[in-house]
C-alpha cells in the first residue's frame, strides 16, 4: 500500500533525507548558494524566508553570515525539518 502524503519528501525518497546535503554539496550546490547570497544583497533588518527549505543549509548559512538578518525555513516534510534543526550552528 503507497503512503500518501500532501508533501515530496527529499528528492522524492524518505531513504535519502540522510545523504541529502552530501549529495547536494557533491553536485556543487555550495556555489549556487554563495551566487544566491550575493545576489540578495542582505542587510541588517532584513528578513528571509525560504520556502521549501529541506535540510535548512541555506537558513543557516544565512543566518551565519548575516546574523542580523531575521531568517525563517518552512517544509512541509517533518523528517527534513528535524534535520535541520539538528544541524550544528557553525556549519560551514
Amino acid at each position: 500500500m503507497a503512503i500518501r502524503r500532501a508533501y515530496l519528501p527529499a528528492a522524492g525518497c524518505d531513504w535519502f533525507l540522510p545523504i541529502y546535503d552530501p549529495y547536494v554539496k557533491l553536485l556543487g550546490w555550495d556555489v549556487v548558494r554563495a551566487t544566491l547570497l550575493e545576489q540578495m544583497d542582505l542587510a541588517p533588518g532584513q528578513r528571509v524566508l525560504d520556502i521549501g527549505c529541506a535540510t535548512g543549509t541555506l537558513v543557516v548559512v544565512v543566518k551565519q553570515r548575516h546574523p542580523d538578518v531575521a531568517v525563517v525555513g518552512l517544509d512541509p516534510d517533518p523528517e527534513a525539518l528535524v534535520a535541520q534543526h539538528a544541524k550544528p550552528s557553525a556549519l560551514a
